[in-house]
């Protein structure tokens, strides 16, 4: 009837007992025999069959029906065994019997037996689970371990010997599979960790801890021996309780010096059991003290055994020595328990002789847990051997060591709060949130409070953090609740008085109130989490205060990166709503059920007739850049017809779709029109040529203008097929149906003219599609020959009438350029290079080696005029990538982009000192600097230029009138550019000075002189108003700083050069016009600006400033948000368009909460202006990071200084020319009034004239010309100019004929003594102001215009 098997060796031993298995699954065992863990089959008596099994995971002797339990084998109690066999005899005609009933005779006699009272010992060995925890064998976990090859000498036999010295590598962490004896680990742990304490206690003596862990064999007993040496507890008899004061802690319960909750405690005691529950469930206890402070000139040492589990107390052995000052040793405490483990309790195992495999594993993992807790303060020895352990950061690198050379691991970040707090941060190996957490030495291997407020402040940044960066590619919000999975804490504090759910201590309950100390994670740790994963480096992430600060010029020599949450959380966010994106990718792709009629109704489509057909693989799908274009490729349409081809729009620029949410694409009408239109399903990848024969269109031809931006178009419609087509860029596989269908590629250009040169008078002409072919035909044509060519620049494809439009498609093989595939490597990656999100370090990479400015397309003209994908983005695309740079960027010497500057170069040329309309502006500016954009964004440029509310411009250099913006939405409030007026700053010529306007080096585009290369103001403007921008590999961010502070620093720059004495340069400060925070320096992060929070009552805060950057709306939005979590209870707002005013109401115990805390981190009234990527293009129109101001205005000084220099010489030239020319014409008159000289009577020709002049020594109007150009900007231009020889004959005669002009063609009021006077008094005073200007100092003329502008600043 009983069958008694063996359990098997793979597993825990198994005990088979004939019966059901139960149902209900039990944390222990769910065996029937254990009526109080199996109460629904034992009561409701349900009956068994002998035909199954039950297994019992572990068999614990089972009083009054389980006789004995020997290695997996149960004998059963004979007269449980004679019940049952009646029970079978009277239900012989069934095959079930019913489940075991307790005998009556089992039952309590008396109530003497029913109600008892037990002792406090008897209690503990009778209910050890509420002090110890569980006693049995636990289920099999993962669990932290030393690694296999430490504890593989140990693990094999039952009689096993102290581990041996281990390998080179000794101390590392591996997860195993483990089951566990909680009680067991908890007396020991009880132990060690009142070692570990005596250094919280006593840390000046306390420095070493020494465990032996001894397994046992055949000769000795399994015993644990635990000493540290510091002060240990006072040999002295206590006064009260009449015993020594080490017998009462450790042989009495309920004792111990933890009972005082006033006192702030960083130990882990509290209750009084603690180390005499290790003397109670062992089988030997021993205490060793030598205590050398307690007794003056004594040195005692005590020593006594407790034996049968606390019941025999043997009498202390004291041993009293006279201390021996003279032989110099310190520090001669120490406490030593040493004691054997009563097995058979702890483990519920009788038959347990020899400490546990697995419990010996945790055990010597603790002991260096311990060693890792200690702040490097501890020698920790384990059988002998020292611990190689330095610190916590040095302790986790354990946990990141790898068996394999070969294994890459995701690295922890570790940052030390403070003295009480050591946090690591990794990526969870487990999906869920994993901690390796210690509160005062203590492993909490289940976590609890301080896990879980730094999970929250991590988790909640982390999300906030993918949903900004991420959110036009993640359709979900990113909750917190997704990061905690994902989050490995690490954490190593120490906290006052702290409470645990359990006597176990593995789950803290302390209400972080109580900590004791701050927790709060610091932003710059935070940012440090989101940082993309670098793997090549070490485990642990130092990021330690530090002295050296790494600057960015030396990233690339530093390793620096998160620990790969941001990523893991976007795989399974991404992978989550992949389900989502298909199904929405559906409905933006062709459907196969398309009308034809359904295609036609979309606008401005015109649709090549044999499009959607049999032949529609031969058709070609011409793409324009917007409607003007179209009406060229519709003329064209005459030359090559309507039946194959067909032509289509692009509103602008495509969407980049890289990284680009589902939903973002679903809602892109230019998106799903062209899959509709060339019949493009998303689950396709038309490699085959079935499945292109499927298309609309067997070809797309790209026709857009033949700039940088049309290139860009051209370069995002391959991104579009790169991402999800990427086979329609190669050839398709399989054979079609004519070699000539298989040798056209899909994607193709068409390349129209960007100059056309077409010679006088004849009906020759060349085409040059970039401006390096134009130059290189014009560097062969001598200047004579150039003069006979007319020249015409094409902008846009707008520019060509249609009767060139029809030229260039009769011509269609000169102009088309099919698109070759090479190879991945040589085409994809650069694609994927181009318009990766993540590939900005490469782009920059890729500018900086590849762009040359003359680089064009290599064109293979024995393959069609094909040229490569990897070609166009290296020779084409890449020019749209500097110019991108170009109109991002500002220049580091007037602090202005591109568009900024013509803008002003077309106020200045206007003179505009009277308001005009920012359109009218607009158009003015457009049409005088060869603007070739859209006019909104120069609108948004000329309104940005004059806008001066808080966190704008510190000085706005157009003046604004009407509404221009406020700092309620950040400017973007303004009014239509049709509304309102603006005219140039007072400033702008203070800081602009006219006379600096003939010093400039100015562009020059289709004959027509435009804004210069840059303007030099008189102080660097750049770090007065500041910049931002993005561009393709870069990008800037310049804080605003104070303009008095700039212009003090180049005054001491000025005197510096002029050989003053050397005084230390002034600090140029942060500075926001009208911010009435306070902006803070920080060396690493650059810049904190704090808004204004005031508590006003118990309940109630105002701020009535916000961060600089932070628009009134957008904070207002941020409330809202706080207001529905509960954090704040209402506002009320009472702002202006300068002003911020809310009153917030609070809950009292909330405010005070957030008033002991960081209150503006709280209410976010804290942002950052980064120095570290202030990117600006040097006067090289280089780009140059600037680490600190001061490195702007050191780059600005020397080209404003040069400046003053070709100022000084063309003042100087320009009076010399001035001087001379009214002697000249003084000496003149004269001679002419002394009629030296007779022209009155007309008696002489004027070739007779002009030879009486030359004799007569007056100046020729080209030596006074001379004279004029006798300074450093002409003689510099006049070395670029390219001298024309073509004016001989004629023209020279001319200038010879002129040369006198000056002089010949005075009015005859002139030739009076007065005007002789006015004349001799006017060369005078040039003179004087000669003289004065060449004894003027350039840094003098510098000091003068610095004069005129401080009083406005």
């Amino acid at each position: 009837m009983v069958a008694l098997l063996r359990a098997s060796r793979t597993t825990t031993p198994i005990a088979f007992f004939v019966g059901r298995r139960c149902k209900r699954r039990l944390p222990q065992c769910s065996c029937f025999v254990r009526q109080y863990q199996c109460r629904h089959h034992y009561q409701r008596q349900q009956p068994f069959s002998n035909a199954h099994l039950f297994i019992c995971h572990s068999p614990p002797s089972h009083l009054g029906i389980v006789s004995k339990v020997n290695n997996g084998i149960v004998t059963l109690l004979p007269r449980w065994i004679s019940n049952q066999q009646s029970r079978f005899s009277s239900q012989s005609s069934s095959s079930t019997l019913e489940e075991p009933e307790v005998d009556g005779n089992d039952a309590p006699s008396t109530l003497e037996e029913t109600y008892t009272r037990l002792t406090q010992l008897e209690h503990i060995l009778h209910r050890s689970s509420m002090y110890i925890g569980p006693t049995e064998r636990s289920r099999p976990t993962l669990s932290w371990v030393l690694r296999r090859d430490i504890a593989a000498s140990s693990s094999t036999t039952s009689s096993n010997q102290d581990v041996s010295t281990p390998s080179s590598s000794p101390w590392a962490m591996e997860r195993e599979e483990l089951s566990s004896y909680p009680a067991l680990l908890k007396v020991f742990d009880e132990i060690l960790v009142n070692a570990s304490d005596n250094r919280l206690r006593h840390p000046k003596t306390c420095n070493r801890i020494d465990v032996i862990i001894h397994r046992g064999d055949a000769c000795t007993k399994p015993y644990i021996s635990i000493q540290n040496n510091g002060i240990s507890i006072p040999v002295q008899i206590h006064k009260k309780e009449q015993i020594y004061i080490p017998e009462l802690l450790f042989g009495h319960l309920l004792t111990g010096s933890n009972f005082n909750d006033d006192q702030k405690r960083l130990t882990g005691g509290r209750h009084g059991y603690g180390a005499k529950l290790t003397n109670v469930f062992s089988r030997e206890f021993v205490v060793e003290i030598r205590d050398t402070h307690s007794s003056k000139g004594e040195c005692r040492t005590y020593k006594q055994t407790w034996e049968n589990n606390m019941h025999t107390c043997h009498e202390p052995e004291i041993r009293v020595e006279k201390e021996n000052k003279k032989d110099g040793k310190k520090n001669l405490d120490y406490t030593k328990i040493t004691f054997v483990p009563d097995l058979a309790l702890l483990t519920n195992d009788a038959q347990m002789k020899y400490l546990p495999d697995e419990a010996y594993k945790l055990m010597r993992r603790r002991v260096v847990d311990i060693a890792g807790c200690s702040e490097g303060k501890l020698t920790v020895t384990l059988n002998g051997e020292k611990i190689d352990v330095t610190g916590f950061k040095d302790y986790l690198n354990l946990y990141r060591q790898q068996p394999s050379s070969t294994s890459v691991t995701t690295p922890m970040v570790y940052h030390k709060l403070n003295h009480r707090w050591e946090v690591a941060i990794g990526l969870s190996d487990t999906k869920s949130l994993e901690s390796i957490s210690f509160v005062n030495g203590m492993s909490t291997s289940r976590g609890g409070t301080h896990v879980q407020i730094l999970a929250d402040q991590i988790s909640n940044y982390i999300a906030d953090y993918i949903n900004k960066e991420y959110s036009k590619r993640l359709d979900v919000t990113v909750t917190p609740r997704n990061v905690r999975r994902n989050l490995l804490v690490c954490v190593n504090c120490l906290i006052e008085n702290p409470s645990f759910d359990t006597q176990m201590k593995d789950y803290l309950t302390s209400n972080p109130e109580n900590f004791g100390s701050q927790y709060e994670l610091p932003s710059r740790f935070l940012r440090k989490l989101v940082m993309p994963v670098v793997t090549n480096r070490s485990s642990i992430d130092h990021d330690e205060d530090s002295e050296e600060f790494i600057e960015e010029d030396d990233v690339d020599k530093v390793e620096s990166g998160g620990p790969g949450i941001v990523e893991e959380v976007l795989k399974t966010v991404v992978g989550e709503q992949r389900v989502n994106i298909a199904r929405l990718l559906n409905t933006v792709g062709a459907s196969k059920k398309q009308q034809k009629s359904q295609v036609l109704s979309i606008p401005k489509l015109e649709d090549a007739n044999f499009a959607g057909g049999k032949k529609s693989v031969d058709c070609t799908l011409i793409l324009t850049e917007g409607d003007s274009a179209k009406a060229l490729a519709v003329a064209g349409l005459e030359i090559v017809g309507r039946d194959r081809h067909g032509v289509f729009p692009l509103r602008g620029k495509l969407l980049n779709v890289r990284d680009v949410s589902a939903q973002r694409l679903a809602k892109n009408a230019e998106i799903k029109s062209l899959c509709s239109i060339l019949g493009l399903q998303f689950k396709k990848s038309y490699e085959t040529w079935e499945e292109r024969k499927e298309l609309r269109y067997g070809h797309v031809m790209l026709m857009t203008d033949q700039d940088a931006d049309g290139s860009h178009i051209k370069g995002l419609f391959m991104n579009f097929l790169r991402e999800f087509w990427p086979a329609l860029l190669r050839p398709p596989i399989g054979n079609s149906e004519s070699d000539e269908i298989d040798d056209r590629p899909f994607l193709s250009m068409f390349v129209t003219p960007l100059l056309k040169a077409t010679k006088k008078g004849k009906k020759e002409n060349e085409t040059f599609f970039s401006m390096a072919g134009y130059n290189k035909w014009r560097e062969s044509l001598e200047d004579e020959e150039i003069r006979k060519w007319k020249i015409k620049y094409y902008k846009g494809l707008g520019t060509s009438t249609s009767a060139e439009a029809k030229e260039y498609f009769a011509a269609f093989v000169k102009h088309h350029r099919p698109f070759r595939w090479q190879s991945e490597s040589e085409d994809g990656w650069r694609i994927d290079m181009a318009f990766g999100k993540d590939r900005a370090d490469e782009r920059k990479d890729w500018i900086l080696k590849k762009y040359d400015i003359k680089s064009t397309l290599s064109i293979d003209e024995n393959d069609g005029n094909s040229v490569t994908y990897g070609d166009f983005v290296d020779n084409e695309l890449i020019h749209f990538s500097n110019a991108n740079n170009i109109r991002a960027l500002p220049s580091v010497i007037d602090g202005l982009k591109p568009s900024q500057r013509k803008v002003l170069y077309a106020c200045f040329k206007r003179n505009l000192k009277d308001e005009v309309k920012v359109a009218q502006l607009a158009g003015y500016c457009a049409e005088h600097t060869a603007y070739h954009h859209g006019e909104a964004s120069l609108h948004s440029t000329i309104i940005g230029m004059a806008q001066d509310f808080v966190g704008s411009n510190n000085i706005n250099l157009l003046t604004p009138s009407g509404q221009f913006g406020t700092r309620l939405m950040g400017g973007s409030d303004a009014a239509s550019p049709r509304y309102i007026f603006t005219h140039l700053s007072p400033l702008a010529r203070l800081l602009f000075p006219d006379v600096d306007d003939m010093l400039l080096n100015y562009k020059e585009e289709d004959g027509q002189r435009i804004e210069p290369d840059y303007f030099c103001p008189v102080i660097p403007l750049l770090l007065i108003n500041g910049c931002k921008g993005i561009g393709t590999g870069w990008s800037t961010v310049i804080p605003q700083h104070k303009p008095r502070d700039v212009l003090t620093y180049v005054r001491a720059m000025i005197d510096h050069s002029m050989g003053l004495p050397k005084t230390d340069l002034p600090t140029i400060n942060p500075w926001v016009r009208d911010f009435t925070g306070d902006i803070t320096v920080d060396r690493k992060r650059g810049y904190i600006t704090n808004g204004i929070i005031e508590k006003t009552s118990e309940s109630s805060v105002s701020i009535t400033e916000l961060p600089v950057g932070v628009w009134t709306n957008s904070y207002k939005k941020y409330l809202v948000d706080m207001m529905k979590k509960g954090k704040i209870q209402s506002f009320v707002e009472n702002h202006t368009t300068t002003k911020v005013s809310f009153d917030v109401k609070v809950n009292a115990s909330e405010l005070e909460r957030f008033m002991n805390g960081d209150i503006h981190k709280s209410f976010k009234l804290r942002s950052e202006l980064s120095t570290r990527n202030m990117h600006a293009f040097s006067p090289r129109m280089k780009i140059i990071r600037y680490k600190t101001p001061e490195q702007i205005a050191n780059e600005f000084f020397p080209v404003r200084l040069d400046l003053y220099c070709d100022r000084k010489s063309v003042l100087e030239s320009s009076l010399e020319f001035a001087a001379a020319l009214t002697r000249n014409k003084a000496r003149f008159i004269e001679m002419v009034s002394a009629e030296k000289i007779d022209l009155l009577r007309g008696r002489k020709s004027k070739e007779a004239a002009i030879a009486m002049l030359e004799d007569m020594k007056f100046s020729k109007l080209s030596e006074l010309d001379s004279i004029k150009m006798n300074n450093a900007v002409a003689k510099r231009r006049s070395a670029e100019v390219v001298v024309d020889g073509s004016k001989v004959g004629d023209e020279n005669q001319k200038e010879a004929l002129n040369e006198y002009d000056y002089l010949l063609n005075m009015p005859l009021s002139s030739l009076t003594s007065e005007k002789i006077e006015s004349l001799n008094d006017e060369a005078t005073r040039t003179d004087e102001k000669l003289k004065k200007i060449q004894n003027t100092r350039a840094e003098d003329l510098w000091n003068e215009d610095l004069d005129r502008l401080e009083p406005y600043l």
